[in-house]
């Protein structure tokens, strides 16, 4: 649970672990590609689904249920020219423009763990954000607590009175930034 919600910061382990088990594979791919003993059964990804290891049948659940989000079909495609790496969509579609288990092993020592922690904990929001009944405020505040730098609008220090945002100034920029609706300016 989180620290506001009286936990440690941790991490649900039953919710990143289907990110950190694909990690492990996409990263340890290329070296079972080069071990003779293990070299038979990851040579071709395309009959993990029906594998009789289980463990390669799981990395395909898990790549399947990963490349087929929403969020995973809106990362950007072509690789951003300022990024230090490319994007997780350039790096596993293929030429067809889908997203390939036969490309894994490209995102060997690429931190892929973060990468597909982020892309499910996205898709989560963006479930929970699509959910009928959820009250105005409370998407408000799912978006708030999904942004990581977020909180520091409220740990700001040492701001001299010249340059102080002033009440109103604070609550509408806090507002805006929940996508709540302004109130009306108006007298």
């Amino acid at each position: 649970r989180a620290l506001s919600a009286g936990g440690i910061g941790f991490d649900d382990p039953a919710r990143v672990s289907p990110a950190a088990y694909l990690a492990s594979i996409a990263s340890t791919l290329p070296i079972h590609k080069r071990d003779p003993a293990v070299a038979a059964f990851v040579a071709d990804p395309s009959t993990w689904a029906t594998s009789p290891c289980v463990i390669l049948r799981d990395a395909y659940l898990v790549f399947r249920r990963v490349t087929t989000t929403a969020a995973y079909s809106a990362l950007p495609l072509a690789n951003c020219p300022i990024a230090a790496r490319p994007t997780l969509r350039a790096t596993l579609n293929d030429a067809s423009g889908s997203p390939s288990l036969h490309r894994l092993h490209l995102l060997a020592g690429m931190r892929s763990q973060s990468r597909f922690s982020r892309l499910l904990a996205t898709e989560e929001l963006n479930t929970a954000l699509a959910h009928p009944s959820l009250h105005p405020l409370a998407i408000a505040r799912l978006r708030h607590a999904a942004v990581p730098p977020s909180h520091l609008i409220f740990t700001m220090c040492s701001v001299s009175d010249a340059h102080a945002l002033s009440d109103a100034e604070t609550t509408y920029l806090y507002l805006y930034r929940l996508r709540v609706p302004l109130p009306s300016l108006a007298p």
